[in-house]
């Protein structure tokens, strides 16, 4: 699969993209999904396995050309990258800063992705020039482990050391990628994946129903209750579609061998205007919810 030339606002959601690049003739086609030059772009609930040197080819390369152009805010969730183990096998690769104007993979998110058994998890190579390294938010991924990803060196991140990890025991980081903390590592709530919306959920328009996709990180507060069971409870407060009006919301996550969801949004003006609710712990139809709960010291 291939996204290039400057394209925006595409969504590639709940595909299979294996077993690829195998007649590739060079190194960037031999991936799963090769992504050059593009903003405002998701990558969402796919399962990316098996290619020939890996799953997904990040390049901001820019051009001289276009100058008003440039690589920011894509987003890469809930995915699914495995089964590229063989020598030089990368779950994720992002190329190095071109130096071209407005080149580089930048200010974008890779998070609540199931990164694991590849040869590398995510490298985003070093630029000779110092000063065009990309970093990238990487956090809240599965990295295959527990322990985390292994990160064997250290960098400067805001004035502050970041790594190594070396105890990490899943797949491999690079320096500039922000990867702490991890699925895994303990006391937050995370999840992403897919439900279906029954007529009635979405209260203004109650015959609309179809494919509903969700994803949250939710870290618990100092001295907050962690769940003692696989079902967590949380609320908070947020905005819909960058309108200035607030709105609540509860969300209900279980971590079991059927992962199940439920979300409540409702607006208090004139009493509870609920705006939408799916009504009852629904069995997700794509994805996974992890409870992370903080080990004893």
């Amino acid at each position: 699969m291939k996204l290039t030339s400057w394209n925006q606002y595409n969504t590639f959601i709940r595909n299979n993209i294996e077993n690829n690049g195998n007649g590739g003739t060079s190194t960037r086609y031999k991936y799963g999904f090769l992504f050059q030059d593009g903003n405002n772009n998701t990558i969402q609930n796919n399962t990316i396995t098996g290619n020939a040197l890996g799953g997904l080819y990040l390049w901001g390369k820019g051009d001289g050309s276009y100058t008003w152009y440039s690589t920011t805010n894509n987003t890469i969730t809930g995915n699914t990258i495995s089964g590229h183990n063989g020598l030089e096998g990368h779950g994720i690769y992002i190329a190095a800063n071109a130096g071209n104007p407005n080149s580089g993979f930048r200010d974008s998110h890779i998070n609540c992705n199931f990164i694991e058994n590849n040869f590398y998890g995510l490298e985003n190579v070093e630029n000779a020039n110092p000063n065009q390294n990309q970093i990238v938010d990487a956090l809240y991924n599965w990295w295959g482990d527990v322990k985390g990803p292994l990160h064997l060196t250290e960098w400067t991140y805001d004035g502050q050391p970041y790594g190594p990890n070396l105890d990490g025991m899943g797949n491999d980081v690079s320096d500039y990628v922000l990867y702490v903390p991890w699925i895994g590592q303990g006391g937050f709530v995370s999840g992403g994946g897919t439900i279906w919306s029954e007529k009635g959920d979405y209260v203004s328009n109650p015959d609309a129903e179809g494919v509903a996709n969700f994803g949250f990180v939710a870290k618990y507060k100092k001295g907050a209750e962690v769940p003692a069971g696989n079902t967590a409870k949380f609320k908070g407060v947020g905005t819909i579609n960058g309108a200035s009006d607030i709105y609540k919301f509860m969300i209900w996550a279980t971590d079991d061998d059927s992962d199940a969801f439920r979300i409540k949004i409702w607006e208090e003006v004139n009493g509870e205007d609920v705006v939408y609710d799916n009504g009852s712990q629904q069995v997700i139809t794509g994805g996974n919810i992890f409870i992370h709960k903080e080990k004893k010291k």
